[in-house]
C-alpha cells in the first residue's frame, strides 16, 4: 500500500467539479487556482491530480453550495469519456457483474486509494466502497462515484436496473427521504462504509455489448498505467510523480521540488540504481506514447499533451528519430502488435 501522500486521482474526474461551477456562474479556473490546482490539467487524458488538494477543493465546493447531495448533483454533469477504464469496462462486457469487475481490475487510474471492492454474500452481491483519505469530502466523493456506476450501469442495461440498497457513511441530510431520485432503491445512512447492495441475479443480465476489440486495444494500454501508479520502489515513485505533475513539466527542478528532494539526493538515486533523469522521462515519455498510439480513438493532439509534446509535430519529430519511421507508419505497426498480441 502507498503511502497517503502518493495518492492521486484522474484528472479528468475533476471536469464534473468545472461543469458544475460553469452552470452557477463561477469561474472555475479561479476557483481551482484557489486550492492549487491548475484547470488546464484536466484536459490531458491521462493527468492526475493529488488526492489532498482534490479533497479540499470539494471540501470548498461544499461550503460555497447548499447542495444536500453534492455527489450526485456532480454526477449528473459527469460524462463516459471523462473516465476512460470506465468506458473500456462497460462497453467491453456483456453483464454488469464483469463490467464492476473490469472496473475493479483498473480503479487504481481512478484513484490510487483502490476503494472498491466486490463481495457475494449468499444470493447478493455487495460492491463495497472504502475511502480513507478525503476528509470532509468523503461523502462527495461517496455519492458521486456510487451514482456515476448505477447511472452508466443503467445507461447500459436498461432503465429499471438498479440495486437493491444503497449505503453512505455520512449522517442522514436534512429534508432526504428513503428513496432518492435517480437511484430507485432504499436509501441509508450512518454505515462502516458506503455500498451498493445487488441481487445476484440482477448483475448477470445482459447488457448487449462485449466488444472483445475494446478489449484487445485497450487492455494492455491500462495494465501499463496501473503500473506506472501502483510500485513501491522509487523509480515507481517518480514516474507516478511525472504522470501527476505532467510530462510538459519535467525539468530535474521541478520532478526534485515534487519528490521533496534536493536536486542532488535525486541525482544519486538515480545514479545508483544506474538511472538519469532524462532517460527515466524518455523511456516514460516512449511507453505512453506507445500505449497510446496503439489505441485508435484518440487524436493525435491528445497523445502529445499526455506525454509532454508541445503539439503534434513535435509528437512526430520525437517518434521518427527515435523509430527511424514514419509517425503513421509506426502508429499501424504498433496496433497490429497490439492485435496479435492479445
Amino acid at each position: 500500500m502507498q503511502d497517503a501522500e502518493h495518492h492521486s486521482v484522474l484528472a479528468t474526474l475533476l471536469r464534473c467539479v468545472r461543469r458544475y461551477l460553469d452552470s452557477h456562474g463561477f469561474d472555475p479556473e479561479t476557483f481551482f487556482e484557489s486550492f492549487g490546482l491548475d484547470l488546464d490539467v484536466m484536459n490531458r487524458p491521462r493527468a492526475r491530480y493529488p488526492e489532498e488538494p482534490v479533497a479540499a477543493l470539494l471540501a470548498g465546493v461544499c461550503e460555497r453550495f447548499n447542495e444536500p447531495l453534492l455527489g450526485f448533483a456532480l454526477a449528473s454533469h459527469h460524462r463516459i469519456t471523462d473516465l476512460h477504464s470506465l468506458g473500456v469496462a462497460m462497453y467491453a462486457a456483456d453483464t454488469p457483474r464483469f463490467a464492476l469487475e473490469q472496473f475493479i481490475d483498473n480503479q487504481r487510474l481512478v484513484s490510487t486509494e483502490a476503494p472498491f471492492d466486490l463481495i457475494d454474500e449468499t444470493g447478493f452481491v455487495r460492491l463495497g466502497l472504502h475511502l480513507h483519505d478525503f476528509g470532509d469530502a468523503t461523502s462527495v466523493v461517496e455519492e458521486f462515484l456510487l451514482k456515476v456506476l448505477l447511472d452508466t450501469l443503467r445507461a447500459s442495461v436498461g432503465a429499471d436496473f438498479g440495486p437493491l440498497e444503497v449505503g453512505f457513511t455520512r449522517s442522514r441530510p436534512m429534508n432526504i427521504g428513503p428513496h432518492l431520485v435517480g437511484v430507485g432503491a432504499p436509501v441509508s445512512f450512518g454505515h462502516p462504509s458506503a455500498y451498493l447492495l445487488f441481487d445476484g441475479t440482477e448483475l448477470a443480465r445482459a447488457m448487449g455489448t462485449g466488444n472483445d476489440e475494446i478489449v484487445r486495444q485497450s487492455t494492455p494500454f491500462l495494465e501499463d498505467l496501473l503500473a506506472s501508479v501502483t510500485g513501491e520502489d522509487l523509480v515507481a515513485d517518480l514516474r507516478r510523480t511525472l504522470l501527476s505533475t505532467g510530462l510538459s513539466k519535467t525539468s530535474r527542478q521541478a520532478l526534485a521540488s515534487a519528490m521533496q528532494m534536493a536536486e542532488h539526493e535525486l541525482d544519486a538515486q538515480l545514479e545508483h540504481r544506474g538511472l538519469g533523469h532524462e532517460a527515466l522521462v524518455a523511456d516514460l515519455q516512449r511507453q505512453l506514447s506507445n500505449y497510446l498510439l496503439a489505441v485508435p480513438d484518440i487524436p493525435l493532439h491528445e497523445v502529445a499533451s499526455a506525454c509532454g509534446y508541445v503539439d503534434e509535430d513535435a509528437l512526430k519529430s520525437a517518434v521518427e528519430a527515435r523509430e527511424g519511421s514514419s509517425l503513421g507508419h509506426y502508429r499501424g505497426t504498433l496496433r497490429q502488435t497490439s492485435l496479435h498480441s492479445s
